[in-house]
């Protein structure tokens, strides 16, 4: 096999590296150069410079900080409703059952080159089925059985790929944003040549360390855990295990919100095994990879500082269940919120609508 050309980032670290330590002194806050710095820092376990490196970029943010690109639209639910009761929120489930089989598009064996469909939304229908089976909601049976479908569809993917990584479909010209940063990707891999090394079967396995299959990697591994923890069945511990020791292998990043799904899935797998190596991996990639890009004052405490990586509030299709925060306003339930969840409809999960039924 060719040994591995360096990516943009490390491209940009040499080229960096040779600026006198004065040149640096003199307050280069330009987005690239910070980016630069920080994957140099985050490379080298420098926990201070990160944080440094990330209040430096805050900075220079300004009233910017943590506001997102998309701008945010806060749909308040109505006053005066009553909340759902419990024999109503879970007689909800029973639409969910109903919408998953509706818009079903996971079969084993389709091709990921004409696949307009991302990992995460079947991460999420094993999420919503799975709080119905806990709910004990009308239909429980049918719901455990269209999660165990989802992840086995899961599973077969995780072996196309051949790595561990739960990889990600090579759909060109796709609509939706992930697809368009995926294209991104793929033409950067074949300008570097890398693109046979990137993918398999039609396959990404391999995003070349910018970090881009964290994010669904990270959202399937957890789907996966759940699933064993409510079979009993180890193949889903180890397809889960096999994405975590994958993301444990992977590089902290500058994007910030990739790392949070390695975290997410690191965590949960030490939670369910008691493996110390994935308890280690995450708070290493907490310390380098999230808590420094937080902000931790003013209104939008507790955001992402850079205004990529901050989240705008999807388009969902609700679904009904328990949860603890409210989806479709995309942060945390209030007391109203609450006290008006039929409004909401208690969404135990997300999709957004463009990627399900192409609106």
């Amino acid at each position: 096999m060719k040994k591995r050309r360096a990516g943009l980032v490390p491209v940009l670290l040499i080229a960096l590296s040779v600026v006198s330590a004065a040149s640096w002194g003199q307050s280069d806050d330009r987005p690239e150069a910070l980016r630069a710095h920080l994957a140099d820092a985050q490379r080298r376990g420098d926990e201070a410079e990160v944080r440094r490196l990330a209040r430096r970029a805050i900075d220079s943010l300004g009233d910017r900080a943590g506001v997102p690109e998309v701008p945010d639209e806060y749909r308040r639910p109505p006053e005066r409703v009553r909340p759902l009761s419990v024999a109503e929120a879970r007689a909800g489930f029973g639409r969910l059952l109903g919408f998953v089989r509706e818009h079903k598009w996971w079969v084993v064996g389709l091709d990921p080159a004409r696949t307009e469909h991302l990992p995460r939304e079947v991460a999420s229908v094993i999420t919503g089925c799975l709080a119905g089976v806990r709910a004990d909601a009308p239909g429980r049976e049918d719901l455990l059985r269209e999660a165990r479908e989802a992840g086995d569809y899961l599973l077969w993917t995780q072996a196309q790929g051949g790595r561990g990584v739960i990889p990600f479909p090579a759909f060109r010209g796709g609509r939706n944003a992930a697809f368009q940063s995926a294209e991104r990707f793929l033409r950067r891999a074949e300008r570097e040549g890398w693109l046979d090394e990137a993918l398999r079967g039609g396959w990404a396995v391999d995003d070349l360390d910018d970090g881009g299959l964290q994010f669904d990697n990270g959202l399937c591994g957890v789907a996966l855990l759940g699933l064993f923890e409510a079979t009993g069945d180890e193949r889903y511990l180890h397809g889960a295990v096999a994405a975590a020791d994958w993301a444990a292998g992977r590089p902290v990043v500058p994007n910030w919100n990739y790392n949070s799904f390695s975290v997410d899935l690191l965590a949960n797998a030490h939670r369910v095994t008691g493996g110390r190596r994935h308890l280690e991996a995450a708070k290493r990639k907490f310390r380098l990879g999230i808590v420094a890009g937080q902000l931790t004052e003013g209104e939008r405490a507790g955001r992402w500082a850079d205004p990529h990586t901050t989240p705008a509030p999807p388009t969902t299709t609700s679904w009904c269940g328990a949860s603890p925060r409210c989806w479709r306003c995309c942060r945390p339930m209030t007391r109203t919120d609450r006290e008006s969840s039929s409004a909401c409809g208690w969404p135990c999960g997300r999709a957004t609508r463009s990627s399900w039924t192409g609106g």
